[in-house]
């Protein structure tokens, strides 16, 4: 590796690895993946068109925020989710470039 491709500072690989670990369920990377085609979703809508329980996604949900891969947004009696920001869009299009490669 060349030396300007190197981190200057040693990577906090805790973290690093409970990120890759929360990315590893089917059911979180479609959730991220509709996150990243649609922007915002309502946690019903989802619910719909992934054909997972709300609770279940409620369940995901809590996960991604943990690791702050993703934020909610109340309006009334509904909550809205998206991706937390431009890193998490960046990983998500690595990954899929990679898997095309």
């Amino acid at each position: 590796m060349e030396n300007a491709n190197r981190l200057a500072v040693q990577p906090n690989v805790a973290e690093i690895s409970g990120i890759f670990k929360v990315l590893g369920d089917e059911t979180r990377i479609l959730i991220i993946w509709h996150l990243f085609q649609n922007g915002e979703i309502c946690v019903s809508e989802l619910a719909k068109n992934l054909n997972v329980s709300a609770s279940a996604l409620s369940h995901h949900f809590r996960i991604l925020r943990q690791e702050k891969l993703v934020k909610k947004r109340r309006a009334g009696k509904n909550i809205y989710y998206s991706l937390d920001d431009d890193h998490v869009v960046s990983m998500i299009h690595s990954a899929i470039v990679h898997t095309n490669h």
